[in-house]
This record gives structure tokens, C-alpha cells and sequence, in this order.
């Protein structure tokens, strides 16, 4: 300190030497030369100026809250590395509490501290669980103190508050993603000026001119953004043919949604049409999730080999401020704000691919794009935009101006530099990392900019197309996914059947309990009960139960919801067995006595049918009666309109039940049928039912 006291008088804390003395401080701990720019907060810090940082993610915010902590540590120990008039700012054993949005954040930024050997302590719900002491601990234990925003207003916080051991160490207050204080559950991430930046500067009660703004560019001119229109509706579905290609890619994936049911739905999804050995790859990242599962996704996130992709599945939970290694790839599907987009795409920090850039893909709907693009002309044209029309108390999310501008923009690069109104050139920073660098490259890399290959005149004439509602340019092919449309019954399932209806339906949702059980050990925690008999299965089912004649029927119907090979058969088997029981309780319902004659004939056909192994009804024109062998014994009949073929199955009492009917043309002319005939002229022999009782249609009326 010799050459420090002869120029005592000169010295300032917020000067270059001030920054240097702090630089030579905290690096042997870093193990790294801090950011010129953080240099700058933590001494404006120091001298008692509040800050406001805004800069891009990942370019070094937890290094200026690590940077601070241990020069205020280790100046607290060793006094005589400042002057005596900065003595007074010094703390002994300081203590700076740190609120952070989500418990995800809190763990993700105390592992961080803990690295540069800070003492930290994270004090939320779930801790407060595991240990109700960590109050007590807090009055002299941590330099670091990482809170939940709820603790804030807590009678532990209180009290921790009221402790002098503890308010004498308290040096400053820091708010992670300051962004969201104004709302913590809303979602706002990444500061804009505007209304969000002054509602900031009056929750913190800052003062112009008293509080330093660091403002830095959050472009990130490494990451490719691409703008690609869906092919397929997110709503409700459970099949997601665009992002079927993300299987099996080197590195972490992450795709965000913005509900709950979507992020299960296409979890589901990916894994059904996965190779069985990259199944634990593909993980679910939200609220719901357990302990166990969580630290099981970490385990694969830090230590799992990658070669092969992992896939994550999230929500918002991992949008603001956690940070992921080896990030190459994100997926924001539907994004709202714009401000949502720019913070899911800082999930990439500086991860990069093979190819040397970081991947964002921006997925929207064609009807996004034309709202996009109605929203700009009116803003544009100065017209107000209307309220969204809401039938519910809670007012669903809608696009947000600043997204629509984004979706319309040319140029990603530009329109983030125009509405975050970003510095054309940041200050360069004299760090060593930094001044290695070469300089950033000045070209962009989102899909309206990228160059050779014509894009930009590409994407300009796609989205004038859709907003135009054209058909997509020729030299980009568009796969489209044709919704399969119901069945239309012969014999619908009407309401005055309730009572069949709700038998139906409590048998199937019976099923899928049982469904859930068996495959439990298989799912790997993913599957729920509803999704193996889903409400619109149930709902299928019931609509075409009586002109559902086959499994191989049944299978194509449930086809877009089958979750494992053998799905729909396990349906099927369920059904068999209900046919006998449904009949009975019609039987129980009927007031004709000719209809419960009908049913009655019915009843003992299946009857007949079930005591033979391998029994299969099957239509005429799908197995021709020349196909049969002469042992097995044949009969047809007719329901519903239709012409069935009875094929039971061989024994020694059937070869010789009938030796007449051992020739096709022997059943033909048993059942009225000529040979070539698709149609019977009357019922079976046995048959008693009235033709009085059929309808116009040849259906059998109920």
C-alpha cells in the first residue's frame, strides 16, 4: 500500500486506478480478468451510486454480483487496501441478499457463487422444508444470501431483519431479471425503454442522475435465427410433424412452449416415435415435475453424453437466467412478445455447433403471421387495436405488437437494434478475453439476411404470400397434414342411448386406469392416465361404437393416438367384451317387443360366435366365400346394412356339423345368395326378424 498512500489524496475509488486496485483484487478468486464494463458497476457500487444493468445474456451480469462480493470480502479483512476515507464503506463480513424470480435461477446462480469459493445460501420454500434452521444460519454464515421473492415478505425475512448481528453486516440489495418485479408472475423478460423502463426506475425509486445505466446491445450476432411458418396446429394436438427432425441432433435442445398440457403433449410425442435407445433423451422441464426427475435431467444435462442429442421439453422455467452448457439449438414455438423470443434465445449463451453458429428457430402459425401482419397496418394507419373478445374471467394471452413488428421485419438484427434501441457500437472492453477477440463480425444470420443463397427476397415473398392467403412459393415445399374426418356412423349412438353412452364411457375410462398400470415401467414417468384413453378417443369410440366391425377398423380410426404398438388393440379387446354386456342393458331399455326380438337374435349370435376360439367377423368382399377351406363351416348374415361372413373356427364337430355346406354354392343358396351377389335378399334361415322393422336404409331399427 506504499504507492497507494503517497497519492492518498488523489486516489478514487470510481477512477481507473480504483478499477485496477479491484481488478488485481478479485482475479486470483475469479480466475479470470473481469469485464472492463463490470469493473465499472462494482466501483460506482462501491462509492454509494445505485446501478441499473441491461446487456445481453450471457455477457457477464453473475460476474459483476461475483466481482463485488469478493473485493467487499476481502477489502472487509484487509483494510489498508484502500484508503481511510473509504473506510467507512467497508463491511466487515458483508452480507448482499439477492432476489431471484425462480427457485430454478436461485439454484443455478448459487452454484455459480459457490465456484469462486463464495459463500452462498439459498432460502426458499423448498429449503425452508429440508431445514427450518436456515434463518438462524443467515445472521453470520453467508456472504451470499439467494431469495425467493415470496420470502421478502415472510416473518422469517422480518425477523432476519430485525437481528443486529445481521443488519450490520446487510451491504446491498440486488434483484435478478428486474425486469419482472413490477409483476413477478407475468412474464417481461429483457428491459426495453418505454413504460416497462420507467415502471422499473419507480419500483426501485431511482433517481435521474443518481444511479448509473449500464445499457449494453443484446443482439447476439453468433445465433442464426430462423423464421419457419407450422405446417401443423399446436392446438390440442398430439402429433408434431415439424419437429420431428430434432431427434437424434448432436448436443442440448431446447424447445419452449407456453402451456403445461403442450410441453406433455409433445414430450409424448417425441418419445413415441424415438429409437427405444434414445428414449431417456428426450426430458419434460416444468413445475410438475419431481425432485427425483429434475436431478435425473441435471445428471443427463452435466455428465450424459451428447453425441446423440438431448432434448428438452420446457416451459418458461428454464427461460430466465438459468444457464445450460453446450446450448446449440432452441425452438420458441408461438411466442407472444418479443421480449420472450430474445430470452429463450439466451438460453444459447455462446454454445455453438459444428458449423460455428448457435440455431434459434421461431415457429408460427399462418394465422399468427396474418395477425402479424393486420396488427402493423393498423398501427401503422393510427388505429388503436381492438380488446380481445374473452367469454372468461381470465383474458387469454394475445400477440403483442412488438412480436407482430418482429414477424414482419426484413431483418431480425435490424428490428432488435430498433426496439431495444441498442448501441450501433458497445464500448470495447480492455479485459484479456476481450481484447484477444477479434471483432464481431457486422453480417447478420437470420433467415432474412442470410447470404448466398437468396433468402431475403425468399422470406419477403413467403410472408407477402401468407398475409396475401396464397399458396407458399414452388421452390419451397410445404408438407400438409390432412385432419382424418370422422367416421359418419350407419347407426349412430343417439342420445336417447345415455344410458349405453355413459356405461361406454366409464368402462373406457375404466380401461385406461388399467392401461396406465400395466405401463407404468415404461413410460418413464411421462405418460398420465388420460393420455392412453384420451378424452377424444372416448369421444370417437361412442360416436362410431355400432359401425366399428374389426380391429383393423378400430386401429385406423385411433391411429393419430396410438402411444406404443398394440395400442388399439388393447382397445379393441375391451370393446369385444362389452358387446354382450351393452346389448343386454338395451335389451333391459327396449319397449318393442319386435326390437327385443331382433336384439334377442343378435345376443345368441355373438353368443355362438364367442364360444369358439379364433372366431372373426369379417365383410363378405374382404375374405370371398371361394377362399375358404371346405372344413370350415361359413354362414352370413346381415345387420346394419351390411352383408357379414361368419367364419368359425375348425374343430371335429364343425367339419361334420353340416356336410351341406361344404360348397360356397351351398351357402349362397342356405342365405338366398347367387355366387357373385354382394347383397342378401333375406336374413339367415333362423332369422325371425320383421322386415317391418327396418328402415329405409335396410338398418335394423332400435
Amino acid at each position: 500500500m506504499s504507492e497507494l498512500n503517497a497519492s492518498e489524496g488523489q486516489f478514487e475509488l470510481n477512477s481507473q486506478s480504483g478499477k485496477e486496485l479491484c481488478r488485481k483484487t478479485a482475479r486470483p478468486q475469479l480466475g479470470f480478468d473481469p469485464h472492463s464494463y463490470s469493473l465499472l458497476v462494482v466501483t460506482a457500487l462501491m462509492v454509494g451510486l445505485d446501478a441499473l444493468v441491461t446487456s445481453a445474456c450471457g455477457s457477464g451480469k453473475t460476474g459483476i454480483l461475483a466481482l463485488l462480493v469478493i473485493c467487499m470480502v476481502r477489502f472487509g479483512l484487509d483494510r489498508s487496501l484502500l484508503p481511510s476515507k473509504y473506510h467507512d464503506i467497508i463491511v466487515r463480513n458483508p452480507v448482499i441478499l439477492v432476489a431471484c424470480p425462480t427457485d430454478a435461477l436461485e439454484v443455478d446462480l448459487a452454484a455459480k457463487l459457490k465456484g469462486y469459493d463464495i459463500k452462498t445460501m439459498v432460502i426458499n420454500s423448498d429449503e425452508l422444508e429440508k431445514d427450518r434452521s436456515l434463518w438462524e444460519q443467515a445472521i453470520e454464515t453467508p456472504n451470499v444470501i439467494l431469495l425467493a421473492p415470496e420470502q421478502l415478505e415472510g416473518n422469517g425475512f422480518a425477523k432476519l431483519l430485525n437481528h443486529p448481528k445481521f443488519t450490520e453486516r446487510v451491504y446491498a440489495l440486488v434483484v435478478d431479471e428486474a425486469h419482472l418485479a413490477s409483476s413477478w408472475s407475468r412474464f417481461f423478460p429483457t428491459l426495453r425503454k418505454g413504460a416497462m423502463y420507467d415502471d422499473i426506475i419507480k419500483q426501485f425509486d431511482l433517481t435521474m442522475g443518481n444511479f448509473l445505466h449500464l445499457r449494453r446491445s443484446n443482439l447476439r450476432r453468433e445465433i442464426r435465427v430462423t423464421t419457419t411458418i407450422l405446417t401443423s396446429s399446436l392446438t390440442n394436438a398430439l402429433n408434431f410433424p415439424d419437429l420431428r427432425w430434432v431427434i437424434g441432433l448432436p448436443g442440448i435442445t431446447i424447445i419452449f412452449t407456453r402451456e403445461r398440457s403442450l410441453t406433455l403433449r409433445l414430450a409424448l410425442y417425441l418419445r413415441r416415435i424415438a429409437p427405444p435407445e434414445l428414449l431417456h433423451t428426450i426430458r419434460k422441464c416444468d413445475s410438475t415435475n419431481d425432485r427425483d426427475y429434475n436431478e435425473e435431467t441435471l445428471h443427463l444435462i452435466r455428465t450424459g453424453d451428447q453425441s446423440h442429442g438431448l432434448i428438452l421439453v420446457s416451459t418458461t422455467i428454464l427461460t430466465v437466467g438459468v444457464d445450460i452448457p453446450n446450448v446449440v439449438r432452441v425452438f420458441c414455438l408461438e411466442p407472444l412478445e418479443f421480449d420472450e423470443e430474445i430470452q429463450q434465445e439466451g438460453r444459447l449463451l455462446r454454445s455453438k455447433n459444428p458449423g460455428g453458429t448457435a440455431e434459434a428457430y421461431v415457429y408460427v402459425s399462418e394465422g399468427t403471421m396474418k395477425k402479424a401482419y393486420e396488427m402493423v397496418e393498423a398501427d401503422k394507419a393510427g388505429k388503436k387495436p381492438e380488446p380481445p373478445i374473452t367469454h372468461s374471467s381470465r383474458q387469454k394471452p394475445v400477440l403483442s405488437l412488438s412480436m407482430a413488428y418482429r414477424l414482419m421485419a426484413t431483418c431480425h438484427s435490424v428490428e432488435v437494434n430498433r426496439q431495444y434501441d441498442n448501441p450501433e457500437v458497445d464500448e470495447r472492453c480492455t479485459c484479456e478475453k476481450c481484447s484477444q477477440d477479434d471483432e464481431e463480425s457486422l453480417s447478420c444470420l437470420c433467415s432474412g439476411c442470410k447470404p448466398g443463397e437468396c433468402e431475403r427476397d425468399r422470406i419477403i415473398a413467403a410472408k407477402a404470400q401468407v398475409v396475401a392467403g396464397l399458396a407458399a412459393p414452388s421452390d419451397e415445399p410445404v408438407v400438409t397434414v390432412q385432419k382424418k374426418k370422422k367416421k359418419v356412423n350407419a347407426k349412430p349412438l343417439k342420445l336417447s342411448d345415455q344410458g349405453l353412452g355413459t356405461v361406454l364411457r366409464s368402462r373406457l375410462i375404466a380401461l385406461r386406469i388399467s392401461l396406465f398400470d400395466e405401463h407404468r415401467n415404461a413410460t418413464h414417468g411421462f405418460w398420465t392416465p388420460d393420455e392412453f384413453v384420451h378424452e377424444e378417443v372416448i369421444t370417437l369410440i361412442i360416436d362410431n361404437f355400432y359401425s366399428l366391425d374389426s380391429q383393423e377398423e378400430l386401429a385406423q380410426l385411433l391411429q393419430p393416438y396410438a402411444l406404443y404398438p398394440g395400442h388399439s388393440n388393447d382397445i379393441w379387446n375391451a370393446l369385444r367384451s362389452l358387446i354382450p354386456f351393452l346389448l343386454e342393458l338395451r335389451l333391459k331399455t327396449v319397449k318393442s317387443a319386435q326390437e327385443k326380438k331382433n336384439l334377442a337374435k343378435i345376443q345368441r349370435r355373438i353368443d355362438y360366435i364367442d364360444q369358439r376360439e379364433g372366431v372373426k367377423a369379417i365383410r363378405k368382399r374382404e375374405l370371398p366365400t371361394n377362399d375358404l377351406p371346405p372344413e370350415v363351416k361359413a354362414k352370413r348374415w346381415r345387420m346394419n346394412g351390411r352383408t357379414f361372413l361368419l367364419r368359425l373356427g375348425q374343430g371335429p364337430a364343425n367339419a361334420d356339423a353340416d356336410s351341406s355346406l361344404d360348397k360356397p354354392e351351398d351357402i349362397d343358396a342356405e342365405v338366398g345368395l347367387d355366387s357373385d351377389s354382394d347383397s342378401a335378399t333375406e336374413m339367415d334361415p333362423d332369422s325371425d326378424i320383421d322386415e317391418s322393422d327396418k328402415d329405409t336404409e335396410g338398418n335394423i331399427s332400435a
